[in-house]
This record gives structure tokens, C-alpha cells and sequence, in this order.
């Protein structure tokens, strides 16, 4: 699969790797078949940046509405928050 369309756009990892909410990064850590201990951006990046980009709720966001519209917390596996924020 391509890389996603937003990915040098995106502030993905820059959000993960700085994050500074305990609980933020107790959730990356806690997401299974996403992120391990060990390389958790990379993880997040092979799943949906450089894989299956459709199926991230960041993506949906930015597509539809544009970068001004994402949540700086949303988790490219957060697919039903996505959607309630598309509803809106």
C-alpha cells in the first residue's frame, strides 16, 4: 500500500514522541497490535502512515475536514471518536 497522502504533514510523531500526558502515553502504550515498548512511532507508523492509511482516524479527519479540524490527541486508531467528530 502507498504512504498516506498527509504524512509529511502530519504531527503524528512529533505528538507521540513529546507527549507529556501520563495517561496519553499509557494509552499508545496500551493499544494492542499497534505499539510496543520498544520503536511505538515506528509502530504507529508502519500500521497506518506507510500501510492501511484508510483505516486511520486521523486521516478521516484531515480529509474531510482539514488539519484545523484534528485533535492534536487523536490516535490514528481512535476510528469511532473520528466518526463522532464527523458527525458533528
Amino acid at each position: 500500500m502507498d504512504n498516506c497522502p498527509f504524512i509529511s504533514r502530519c504531527p503524528l510523531a512529533d505528538e507521540i514522541l513529546l507527549a507529556k500526558s501520563p495517561e496519553l502515553i499509557r494509552e499508545y502504550l496500551n493499544t494492542p497490535g499497534v505499539l510496543t515498548t520498544d520503536n511505538f512511532s515506528q509502530s504507529y507508523m508502519n500500521k497506518y502512515c506507510k500501510g492501511n492509511y484508510s483505516d486511520c482516524a486521523r486521516f478521516e479527519i484531515v480529509n474531510n475536514l482539514g488539519f484545523d479540524q484534528l485533535p492534536k490527541n487523536l490516535l490514528p486508531h481512535q476510528t469511532q471518536r473520528a466518526e463522532k467528530i464527523l458527525k458533528e
